[in-house]
This record gives C-alpha cells, sequence and structure tokens, in this order.
C-alpha cells in the first residue's frame, strides 16, 4: 500500500470527515430559530466518517429533544438504525471508529460509542432485533438530562460539586421525564435509561435496585457504558490503552458485573481491537486492522518504522511470525497520526 494512501491533512484543510450541508454555519444576531432538524440518509465513504457523522445527527437531536418530538424520536430511531447496520456490516471499521474518531463535545459522541458497542454486543448476547433496537436507543439517549453537564465534566479536573452530584444521581429520572415530554413512549426504553446506573449489589443510583430487579439491558448500557468511558480520554489523562480498560472490567465481574457481559465485551473488542496500535518486535508501530481467529495475532499494517519514522511503504505484518510478533500495545500517541491518515483501512 503505497504511503500517499494514508494522506495526514494539511492544517488548516477540510476534515477526511465532510460535514453535513450547512453544518457550521454561523447565524446573525438576528437569525430565525431553525426548524427541527431533517436527518439525511447516511452518505459515508468509510467507517470513520460514517460514525461522525453520527455524532453530529446525535449532537443535534441532543441539543433540544422537546423541540420535535416527531423528529426527535425518529430521529433517534434512524441513528440506531444506522449504529446497527454499520455493526453488522463492517464490526472491525465500527470498533476503530470508536479509538479513532475525533471528537468536539463529548456528550453524543460519548452516547454514540456506547450505542455502537451495545449494538455489536447484542448477537453475542443473543439479544432480539427488538431488544438491540430498544437497548442502542436508549444509549443514544441515556444522558439527555445532562448533555451540558457532561460536556463540562470532561474538561473538569476537580471534584464534583454538590449541585453536580446532585445532577449526576438524578439524571437518570430527569431523563426519562425529558423523554417522555419528547415524544417517547416504548415503556422499555423509558426503563433502560431510568436503571442504566444501577448495581447488581443495589450500590447504585437512583433507586439502589439490585439483582434480577434490574432490567438486563440496562445492566448491559452500564457496563457497556463504563468500558467506553475508559477508552476516550479526558483533560486530565488520556484514553487508555484498551487492554488497560477491559483488564480493569475483568477484574471487577465478581463485584458488579455479570460476567457473561464483560466477557461478551472482551470478546468483542479482543485484546487488541481495530484501531489500536501494537509495537512489533521488530520495532515497528502497526495499527490493528482486524481482529482474526487468535485474539493475540491481528491484522496489522506498518504506521511506523523501527526508527520512529513514518512508513514510506506501510506493510501487512503477520503478526504470527516471531519477527512480527506483537511486543505490546501503545497509545494513539506512540503512532502520533491523524485519524484521517487511517480511514481508508475500513471502506464502507
Amino acid at each position: 500500500m503505497p504511503n500517499d494512501e494514508l494522506p495526514a491533512p494539511a492544517p488548516g484543510a477540510a476534515s477526511p470527515f465532510p460535514t453535513e450541508s450547512g453544518a457550521g454555519m454561523a447565524a446573525g444576531p438576528n437569525a430565525v430559530e431553525p426548524p427541527a432538524p431533517r436527518l439525511p440518509p447516511l452518505q459515508a465513504d468509510n467507517a470513520l466518517q460514517a460514525l461522525e457523522q453520527q455524532i453530529r445527527r446525535t449532537a443535534t437531536l441532543l441539543e433540544n429533544p422537546r423541540r420535535d418530538g416527531v423528529v426527535f424520536v425518529s430521529g433517534v430511531e434512524r441513528v440506531a438504525g444506522e449504529l446497527i447496520a454499520l455493526a453488522d456490516r463492517h464490526p472491525d471499521g465500527l470498533v476503530a471508529s470508536l479509538l479513532l474518531v475525533p471528537f468536539g463535545d463529548y456528550a453524543p459522541a460519548h452516547s454514540v460509542h456506547v450505542a455502537a458497542l451495545c449494538a455489536k454486543l447484542a448477537p453475542r448476547l443473543a439479544l432480539s432485533t427488538e431488544e438491540r433496537h430498544c437497548l442502542v436507543c436508549a444509549a443514544l439517549t441515556m444522558n439527555v438530562a445532562m448533555v451540558s453537564l457532561q460536556n463540562m465534566l470532561h474538561h473538569q479536573e476537580h471534584a464534583l460539586s454538590d449541585a453536580q452530584h446532585q445532577l449526576m444521581r438524578e439524571h437518570p429520572l430527569l431523563g426519562v421525564t425529558l423523554l417522555r415530554e419528547a415524544g417517547v413512549t416504548d415503556l422499555r426504553w423509558l426503563a433502560i435509561v431510568a436503571s442504566h446506573h444501577e448495581e447488581l449489589d443495589g450500590s447504585g443510583y437512583p433507586q439502589g435496585l439490585q439483582g434480577d430487579v434490574i432490567d438486563p439491558l440496562a445492566h448491559i448500557l452500564h457496563l457497556a457504558d463504563i468500558t467506553c468511558a475508559k477508552l476516550m480520554p479526558r483533560s486530565y489523562r488520556p484514553a487508555l490503552v484498551p487492554s488497560v480498560a477491559l483488564g480493569q472490567l475483568f477484574r471487577n465481574e465478581d463485584h458488579h458485573y455479570e460476567q457473561r457481559v464483560t466477557t461478551a465485551i472482551i470478546k468483542e473488542l479482543g485484546v487488541y481491537p481495530p484501531g489500536s496500535f501494537v509495537r512489533l518486535m521488530s520495532g515497528e508501530i502497526a495499527v490493528v486492522v482486524k481482529t482474526l481467529t487468535r485474539a493475540t495475532t491481528p491484522d496489522v499494517i506498518t504506521v511506523r518504522d523501527a526508527d520512529g519514522q513514518p512508513s514510506r511503504s506501510p506493510q501487512h505484518r503477520d503478526t504470527t511470525q516471531p519477527s512480527y510478533l506483537i511486543e505490546q500495545a501503545v497509545s494513539p500517541h506512540a503512532a502520533n497520526l491523524r485519524p484521517g491518515a487511517l480511514a481508508r483501512l475500513w471502506p464502507v
């Protein structure tokens, strides 16, 4: 693969992930409020672009869910359908997108990440088509009552204030109220949002539910929420390397988490998920493109040579060969590549 197929965009250049028509246009001081958004069909060249479009659409929907309930509910369901389609048709690209796509506001990006992971987990957990759709819709809207707070906390380095802590604990039930006012009538969707922070041992919130009283889909959402939070960077820490994040999840399974769900997450993401970076025994740094039969020997393409320079000719490496065994997982900082430089690896 010639290097010019993986170009890093120049400073100030257009995003490799095109915006919707008219997105980003500033309104004048006397501008009339635009009508409720109409969400066009997905059009994307690669999985990273597709996921970024869903983040943008979700951000628009979460801005004011009560402005037009019909548009809100149908918009959420449409985004859910797109994420499920990506999970089914381009599973490796979807996972890579979770690790690579840049984002502005944390709240919509996190909701889409969690929803995408739920979409991918559903078949392994033998969920029905209806359960899968309901779970993904709930994931997209689980934090509808704390969008502004969530964006703020993404950059906040000090402890939560009393007011922030109270809103945090109340947001599941406040979210249900908002969703009802926005036109959501699916009782299970609402129940999942209401209980997505409950713990099996009763230590969760807002109601302190425990055990079988908690909807199984809410528990799946809870663990997907935790996993994606670990994989996303914060202002005060970088994103955790996937193997570290999944190790933390696994070690907690006997305390609050159902083993079949943690096992499903670990198997779906893998030790070295697509979009993560590894250092090979050759000294090269490579990006994981696809998870193969053996979790420890994925399909990879070099991005930096052994001397640390960008690969002039990125190469597939056979990670079953002694000279190309994976030495360790590394952070995206070690690869130092813009996501647009890798987008073509996961076409749709």
